[in-house]
C-alpha cells in the first residue's frame, strides 16, 4: 500500500514539483526492491533511507520544516514523508519530556519526528507511517502526535486495541485479506481487501504511460 501510495502521489505532480523521502525499514521480501524500482520511475527526488540513515535524514526534514516554518514558505512544494516500519527505526521513538538525554546539544531524531508529525502538514509536509502493531504505535508516537492521523488503516488487531485506534472493535473480527479504513474527521469506517504486490509487468506499464505524459506535457509547454 504504501508503494502505490508513492507511485499515485507522484503521479499527481509535474516533475520535480514534489519530493519525497522513503524510511524503509524492510530488509527482505520483494518489498524493498519493488519502492527502489518505483523510486526510480517518479521524475521526482525520491531518498530512501534505512535505520541507519533514518538520524541524518530526519534531521534534514526537520531543518526545511524549520526554514518553512520562519519562512511562511507554504508554497515550497509537498514534501511527503513515508515510513515503512517504524518500529524498525529506534531512532525515531518518541522519548517523554521527563526522560534522561546524553547530550542536550545533540539534535534528537525522536523529537524532531513528533515535531514532524504535529506540524508537518502545516507546512506542506506529509506523513504516511506502517507499523506492526497498536503497543509500538504507543511506544513510538506521543499521545499528540498520535491524534494527528485523521486516516488509519488497520489489519486484524484485538478488540482492546481495535478499539484504542479506530473507536470500534470490528478490526477483532477482520479475516485474512481484509482490513479497515478509518476516517476520523467524515467519521467512517470501511472494510476493503488490500492490495497485493503488482507484478512487474504492471510497473513496466505503469511507468511506460507516467513518462508518455511527462512528454506530452514538455510538448505542449513548447507549443504554447
Amino acid at each position: 500500500m504504501l508503494g502505490l501510495s508513492l507511485l499515485a502521489l507522484g503521479a499527481q505532480y509535474p516533475a520535480g514539483q514534489a519530493r519525497f523521502v522513503f524510511f524503509q525499514g524492510a530488509t527482505d521480501g520483494q518489498g524493498p526492491e519493488f519502492i527502489a524500482a518505483i523510486a526510480k520511475t517518479l521524475p521526482h527526488e525520491v531518498t530512501v533511507a534505512g535505520p541507519h540513515e533514518a538520524a541524518a535524514a530526519m534531521n534534514e526534514i526537520s531543518t526545511e520544516l524549520k526554514q518553512r516554518a520562519s519562512s511562511g514558505a507554504y508554497g515550497a512544494g509537498p514534501l511527503f514523508v513515508f515510513v515503512n516500519g517504524l518500529h524498525k527505526f529506534k531512532k525515531l521513538r518518541h522519548e517523554e519530556d521527563f526522560s534522561f538525554s546524553s547530550s542536550s546539544e545533540e539534535a534528537d531524531p525522536g523529537a524532531q519526528f513528533d515535531e514532524l508529525i504535529r506540524e508537518g502538514s502545516a507546512y506542506g509536509i506529509h506523513l504516511l507511517v506502517a507499523i506492526d502493531a497498536y503497543s509500538n504505535v504507543t511506544r513510538f508516537i506521543s499521545r499528540k502526535g498520535i491524534a494527528e492521523f485523521e486516516m488509519r488503516v488497520v489489519f486484524q488487531m484485538s478488540a482492546n486495541d481495535s478499539a484504542s485506534l479506530i473507536d470500534s472493535s470490528r478490526a477483532s473480527n477482520l479475516g485474512l485479506h481484509r482490513a479497515l479504513f478509518f476516517n476520523e474527521r467524515e467519521g467512517t469506517l470501511e472494510t476493503f481487501r488490500p492490495y497485493a504486490l503488482p507484478e512487474h509487468g504492471w510497473l513496466e506499464e505503469a511507468t511506460l504511460k507516467l513518462s508518455r505524459r511527462e512528454k506530452k506535457k514538455e510538448k505542449t509547454s513548447k507549443v504554447c
